[in-house]
């Protein structure tokens, strides 16, 4: 029994060992890992503290041993995990076993290659004894050692290569510029010789004068997956405006302006300065809109938001010319009026028409629409003028000259007349020219056939008095009066004989009537009309009737015409 009991006592010893033994282990991964020896149930206690970066590929690793034990220790060291990678399969960095001191323990630890940055890592402090494997906490870190200068860029051009300042010593090729925190556009870049510039292109595509760009760093693992991003500054976009293919414009052109990012450039990012004035930049943007201008050769400068940069050479508004102008060779009245086709006022002049003169006098009720310009003569004596236009721009004149001529009508040579009678006006009139006539409310226009006389002809109005009204000269009184019936002859005829009617204000006469036989007359003058009596007529006493064209007037005679 004695020795059963012994042997059964030196079983439970075994037993309790090993289960110390599994409770090390278990416990190996702890901040402060006490870990009981086979032979000494004190633990080696050690803690992981801190990790101290020195530089993009050095680290500083320090840990602590608070107690050890009598175990015979093998290596002393530190895991460092790629956490991105296996966490399982660190790298072991041994320290050596003469190392184990109580206190801390600080190890330098000098890469290959760079730490990613962005990317996070892990390391523990570790002791391995014969019995047992001693291991603290798992602390983690990241290396990012790039620095951005406080005096750096703040605006970049579209498509041109933009440069940041600071320390960017850790980078290497697997890194890309990336623009946006989630965008998949990325860009190369160029790193300076002393490390201290980062050089990129800015993308051009769908990118506009105004917009922000956020600018990241963007690596990858080798597999392409789990990017790592790291922000290094957001910068404003700038567009570049090319220069102008000419400089010679209309003034009521669209500006010239064409360029990277220009076209739908965020609103009122860029803007235009001419003339004084400063407008924002917008699609359709004319030199009008800067006006008016002093002179016609002009400086014009784009402000980006960040300068302001001025075009080399000035813009210069095309002049009119007056050359082509044609006026009437015969000349003008001062009654009338002049109209000016094919010439394109508004591209010169916009919608404000310049200062229109006819030598010395100023013309005020000018109006024009398209490519035509009115205006009447008013107020201006009889001579020679140039035609002016007058502007702060430009002032231009006409190689031909407008040629004024006196307007007169002299007393009428009858004042009692019938209707359709001709008379002749007299007076001083431009030979070929269209006079308006008005009598009562009949107006008509008749030409003058020579600079002193015009043919007129006597409106079909009602009888009565009026007056008569040629242009703008005065008045003067007319009596149209009623048509009379004066005699017939012969009253007695053969057919195929004619017959002669006379009177006054006869032609107005449409038909003649014998009865019911109706005859176009032969009109001689005013007082004398005449008829043939065709063969068909049957002899016999017929009265004579005349019908007027004015209002279908039948005209009874009370004569009679007796037929063979």
């Amino acid at each position: 029994m004695i020795i059963l009991n012994s042997i059964k006592q030196i079983t439970h010893k075994n037993i309790l060992r090993y289960c110390c033994f599994l409770i090390a282990l278990t416990l190996a991964s702890c901040e402060k890992t006490k870990t009981i020896d086979n032979s000494n149930l004190v633990a080696i206690e050690l803690e992981t503290l801190e990790a101290k970066i020195i530089s993009e590929s050095g680290i500083q690793f320090i840990g602590n041993i608070s107690s050890l034990n009598k175990e015979e220790i093998l290596d002393m060291g530190f895991m460092l995990y790629d956490l991105s990678k296996d966490p399982q399969n660190p790298i072991e960095i041994s320290m050596g076993k003469d190392a184990a001191k109580v206190g801390k323990v600080a190890y330098t630890y000098k890469a290959k290659t760079s730490f990613v940055v962005g990317q996070t890592y892990g390391f523990s402090f570790y002791i391995k004894t014969k019995k047992a494997f001693y291991k603290g906490e798992r602390i983690t870190f990241a290396v990012d050692l790039i620095h951005i200068n406080e005096d750096n860029i703040r605006y970049a051009k579209i498509g041109q290569k933009a440069t940041i300042k600071g320390d960017f010593a850790q980078l290497n090729g697997s890194y890309l510029v990336s623009f946006g925190a989630e965008s998949n556009e990325t860009a190369t870049f160029e790193i300076g010789q002393n490390k201290s510039e980062l050089s990129f292109i800015v993308p051009a595509r769908n990118k506009n004068h105004g917009d922000s760009l956020e600018i990241y760093l963007l690596h990858k693992k080798e597999n392409g997956l789990n990017q790592y991003r790291r922000k290094l500054l957001t910068v404003g976009l700038l567009g570049s405006v090319n220069k102008p293919a000419s400089n010679t414009f209309y003034y009521t052109d669209a500006l010239p302006i064409s360029g990277l990012g220009i076209e739908n450039a965020v609103e009122g990012s860029l803007k235009v300065l001419m003339n004084g004035k400063s407008i924002d930049y917008r699609s359709g943007l004319a030199f009008a809109d800067f006006g008016p201008f002093k002179g016609n050769t002009i400086k014009w400068a784009i402000d980006y938001g960040n300068e302001v940069v001025e075009f080399e050479d000035a813009i210069q508004f095309k002049a009119p010319s007056l050359s082509h102008l044609k006026f009437e060779p015969n000349g003008y009245h001062s009654t009338g009026i002049i109209i000016i086709h094919d010439f394109d006022f508004y591209k010169y002049y916009g919608t404000v028409l310049p200062e229109i003169r006819v030598g010395t006098h100023k013309i005020t009720n000018a109006r024009f629409g398209g490519q035509s310009l009115i205006f009447d003569l008013k107020g201006i004596s009889e001579g020679q003028y140039p035609l002016e236009f007058i502007s702060p721009m430009y002032s231009v004149k006409s190689d031909m000259m407008i040629v004024l001529k006196k307007f007169a009508l002299n007393p009428l040579p009858r004042k009692e007349v019938y209707h359709l009678d001709q008379m002749t006006l007299t007076g001083a009139f431009i030979p070929g020219q269209g006079y308006v006539l008005s009598i009562g409310q009949s107006s008509e226009i008749f030409e003058a056939k020579s600079a002193t006389e015009i043919d007129i002809k006597i409106p079909r109005i009602p009888a009565g008095d009026y007056k008569l009204k040629l242009e703008d000269a005065p008045e003067q009184d007319i009596k149209i009066l009623d048509p009379q019936f004066t005699d017939v002859s012969p009253k007695t005829v053969s057919v195929g004989q004619n017959i002669t009617i006379t009177g006054k204000g006869l032609n107005d006469v449409d038909m003649v009537f014998l009865n019911n036989y109706a005859f176009f007359p032969s009109h001689i003058n005013g007082e004398t009309i005449q008829i043939p009596i065709p063969y068909t007529v049957l002899p016999g006493k017929y009265k004579l009737m005349l019908r007027f064209n004015y209002n279908n007037k039948d005209f009874a005679t009370n004569q009679y015409i007796e037929i063979l």
